[in-house]
């Protein structure tokens, strides 16, 4: 006999919302989340907004974590895939009928940063940032010009600290943007005190002092001093040693039913990942995992149907939002390197727009920037832009 019936291994959003569903469902007696954050569950994204800016509150039981489930403070170290039994720091081992790895990711570090150079992905990252900044750290340097690094940036620049941005691409948010924007996000960068430096990178890191201060040598040769330097160049699944019938399985890859799934394509039974940490196939048979906040939702949402055997859902189109610089912007798609942007529509009541973009002639994405209501609209109304978007003012 299984010592769980449903192991949820992370309280993260995806572990979380699987947990919830669960749980409202009638089956919360079921359900046994693991996870080392004494924190959790909590939002993550305000931590580099509001919680950061001067809330120190924690958005404690936010309304997709579950009131009632079982809840362990450990860590899953190693799953055995055939026999459904995890590994936990605290050298116990559970068995469970069904497992749900949706442990998240941590914060991608590089090579050569001292340990006093900083990474933010949970609420006690955060808030070491903010007790710096409280007791005199006034020059930040941010690794990183990502919507995280740009985020962090916002935010200790509007409170008065003196901020350098530097990352190697040639705009900021590439990734997120396909290079499109870089002009108009440079400007807000600008505008609000940031200093970016583009097309260039760390090259050496070198602890100054007693304290957190740092020197930082650019590919260039330039030195930049700071108080405090932070990392923010992405994420990395978070690790766990997964043991299949023929060995470690290296990466939790699944299919479109969330189920794990081995090297062969066969489906290991009673095994679903959800959310940074689960990877599938596109098209080209390439690798991928999405690691925005909603998709890590839809995931748990996916993962408790199948539990619950309420059949599947609908495909979600990708949806990523950052706010920062006093503009909310939300991309609705996935925008590749070289696609071309543009403008449809226009909110003067907040300054606003919406753009098309499109790439080989075809539509793959929409962004709006403080147009929240026509991306709303995009999610959810049938028929053409063109029918409705021009109207917005």
């Amino acid at each position: 006999m299984s010592d769980v019936g449903v192991l949820v291994v992370g309280g993260g959003l995806a572990g979380c919302t699987v947990a919830k569903a669960l749980e409202d469902a009638g089956r919360g007696s079921d359900v046994l989340v693991v996870d080392p954050d004494p924190h959790a569950p909590y939002d993550r994204p305000p931590l580099t907004k509001a919680f950061l800016a001067d809330d120190d509150r924690l958005t404690q039981r936010p309304p997709w974590a579950p009131g009632a489930v079982d809840w362990l403070a450990d860590c899953v170290v190693a799953v055995d895939l055939m026999g459904r039994a995890v590994r936990l720091a605290s050298g116990r081992t559970l068995t469970a009928e069904t497992i749900v790895l949706a442990a998240g990711s941590l914060a991608r570090t590089l090579p050569g940063r001292p340990d006093r150079v900083i990474t933010v992905r949970f609420a006690d990252d955060a808030r070491r940032v903010k007790e710096l900044r409280r007791s005199g750290a006034s020059r930040f340097l941010i690794e990183g010009a990502g919507p995280l690094g740009l985020e962090l940036a916002s935010t200790l620049a509007s409170d008065g600290a003196e901020v350098t941005v530097v990352d190697p691409a040639s705009a900021p948010m590439e990734r997120l943007l396909g290079g499109a924007l870089g002009e108009e996000v440079s400007r807000w960068a600008r505008d609000a005190g940031v200093r970016l430096l583009l097309g260039t990178k760390i090259a050496n890191v070198s602890a100054l002092g007693d304290g957190a201060g740092v020197e930082a040598v650019r590919s260039t040769g330039a030195p930049e001093v700071c108080d405090c330097m932070i990392t923010a160049v992405g994420s990395v699944p978070a690790p766990l040693m997964l043991m299949g019938p023929a060995g470690p399985v290296g990466t939790a890859v699944v299919d479109r039913r969330h189920r794990l799934v081995d090297i062969d394509g066969s489906v290991f039974v009673g095994l679903f990942a959800a959310g940074d940490l689960a990877f599938q196939r596109d098209a080209g048979g390439s690798l991928v995992r999405s690691e925005s906040w909603t998709a890590a939702k839809l995931d748990g949402e996916a993962v408790a149907r199948e539990i619950l055997g309420d059949g599947a859902g609908r495909d979600e189109v990708p949806y990523f939002w950052t706010r920062q610089f006093g503009r909310m912007v939300q991309v609705l798609g996935s925008i590749p390197l070289g696609a071309d942007l543009h403008l449809i529509a226009e909110v003067p009541t907040t300054k606003g727009a919406l753009y098309q973009a499109t790439f080989g002639g075809a539509v793959v994405a929409y962004v709006g920037v403080n147009a929240q209501r026509l991306v709303a609209m995009l999610q959810t109304q049938p028929g053409s832009v063109a029918d409705w978007a021009p109207s917005e003012g």
